[in-house]
């Protein structure tokens, strides 16, 4: 999944399970390895962090999918490990990565930029929502939900 607005470029990749070895555990078995390369005026950095478990990955395919909608109050989307938030917001054509944990960038303090507060701004259109729901489910299209009950 790729967005791009300006000097600013954000890409998202999965790396793998965090415990291939795992398979029928119902939790553990699920959790992703995350990759982010970012491109900003401020520099740039790469960052790999389970913060993803399958079936969010899914959720969050689904998510863009209703923020392409017409009309869309799509909101934003969170998960379990707090490292990303994407926020829609269809008034301004924009949505909103927020990145924290492992994700942020290491050369800013909580102090420099308060907790959720550090966010990538793009552009976009409902053609490239779809474009990133359907990245995104390629990208997990070889990591399905493992283990479950």
């Amino acid at each position: 999944m790729r967005l791009v607005s300006g000097a600013i470029e954000f890409t998202l990749s999965i790396e793998g399970y965090q415990y291939p070895h795992l398979e029928t555990e119902p939790y553990d078995s699920n959790w992703l390895n995350v990759r982010i390369d970012v491109e900003h005026p401020d520099g740039a950095w790469t960052a790999i962090d389970p913060a993803l478990l399958t079936y969010e990955g899914t959720a969050l395919i689904e998510w863009l999918e209703r923020a392409a909608q017409p009309g869309s109050q799509a909101g934003e989307i969170q998960f379990m490990e707090p490292c990303l938030i994407f926020r829609h917001v269809p008034e301004e054509s924009l949505l909103r990565v927020c990145l924290e944990c492992g994700f942020r960038p290491q050369r800013l303090s909580e102090s420099a930029v308060p907790m959720w507060e550090f966010c990538l701004d793009f552009s976009v259109s409902p053609e490239v929502l779809r474009g990133c729901a359907k990245s995104l489910a390629r990208a997990l299209g070889p990591y399905p939900r493992r283990g479950r009950r």
